[in-house]
């Protein structure tokens, strides 16, 4: 098999990763004994990662979704400008600079393609270049954004978008195909929801949906998305599998220093949070080349703090089932007292 750079890379980075873990004192093998370590929870993410789930710690209270439901997502927050695209489905943008919708535009090298950045911040995403944050005003670029109509091909196509107003209730955007006349275009507007972080839009059903639950109703989700290797200096961008938290009320922070069953409430309040959005993310696995499979990394708790102020402690335990099926993330959580 002849290895890309990707590959290199990844072999390489996983060598690193391995070489550490043989370092790390191990717990014991993972045991409940009647759940007194809290409440074990496991989901079946589908053959490619397809499905995402929503959880809330307080309820337990779970959403399953479809991955490739939406395209691009608009934030709801009427003080901040926000764009987000669907890494998980490899949607990704380029900016031409130029703000005439009818002209005839040609594909961009995929070189020169964007991707949002996992950690949620909204002056980091691929239309971050159209909203100016210090005068509050928004410039009308043209983007060319590469998405999979067909998700089980490898056939990329392209949509030409322009953003044409944003309000503090709505946000209004063009767009057409980009191999349709430029006078066949869809003119849509958004109107922002304050129950929600963001409102997203598919461009295969022409639909504006809501695809999260309400902002108060989950604490993080288990999906894909794009993350960056660092290859001679510049970010490569390849799709991990992995958490996101809910920035509106989620802050989060991760100890390895520390047996999961030691951690109290004392404990966790000292723990240094952040708000970022992958903050739990995807190294709480590693690839086991010996093993030839994915192992979690046993020494690895997370804090989870929500918007009432009241903390969770997880673990992951498993990403296989019993049957040894991939992609089924399995963890346990405890609400601290």
């Amino acid at each position: 098999m002849k290895l890309t750079i990707k590959h290199i890379i990844y072999l390489l980075c996983a060598m690193i990763l391995l070489t550490v873990e043989s370092c790390m004192k191990k717990d014991p093998e993972w045991q409940l004994q009647n759940n007194a370590e809290g409440v074990v929870k496991e989901f079946e993410m589908g053959d490619s990662f397809q499905n995402v789930v929503f959880f809330d710690c307080e309820t337990g209270n779970f959403t399953f979704r479809s991955i490739h439901e939406w395209d691009i997502s608009f934030a709801c927050d009427p003080n901040k400008f926000g764009i987000q695209l669907n890494t998980g489905s490899n949607i990704a943008v380029y900016n031409t600079n130029d703000t005439t919708f009818l002209n005839k535009y040609s594909k961009p090298a995929l070189s020169k393609l964007v991707f949002d950045r996992p950690h949620g911040s909204l002056d980091s995403t691929g239309f971050s270049a159209c909203w100016d944050r210090f005068n509050n005003t928004l410039h009308k670029n043209i983007f060319i954004i590469r998405y999979v109509k067909d998700t089980s091909g490898p056939q990329d196509r392209f949509i030409i978008f322009q953003p044409l107003d944003k309000t503090n209730s709505y946000f209004k955007f063009r767009w057409r195909y980009f191999e349709s006349p430029a006078s066949s275009f869809i003119e849509e507007k958004v109107n922002f929801d304050k129950d929600y972080n963001f409102i997203h839009y598919s461009f295969a059903s022409k639909k504006i949906l809501f695809f999260e639950p309400p902002k108060e109703d989950w604490d993080f989700k288990i999906t894909k998305y794009i993350d960056f290797l660092m290859n001679q200096g510049q970010p490569y961008p390849y799709v991990v599998r992995g958490v996101i938290s809910n920035h509106y009320n989620v802050s989060c922070a991760v100890d390895s220093n520390n047996k999961y069953s030691d951690i109290d409430l004392q404990l966790a309040k000292n723990f240094v949070f952040t708000d970022d959005k992958d903050a739990i993310g995807y190294d709480w696995k590693y690839y086991d080349f010996a093993l030839s499979r994915y192992a979690v990394r046993s020494n690895r708790n997370y804090i989870i703090r929500n918007g009432n102020n009241v903390y969770f402690k997880l673990k992951f335990l498993d990403y296989y089932n019993k049957q040894g099926k991939p992609g089924v993330p399995k963890f346990v959580f405890k609400k601290m007292r």
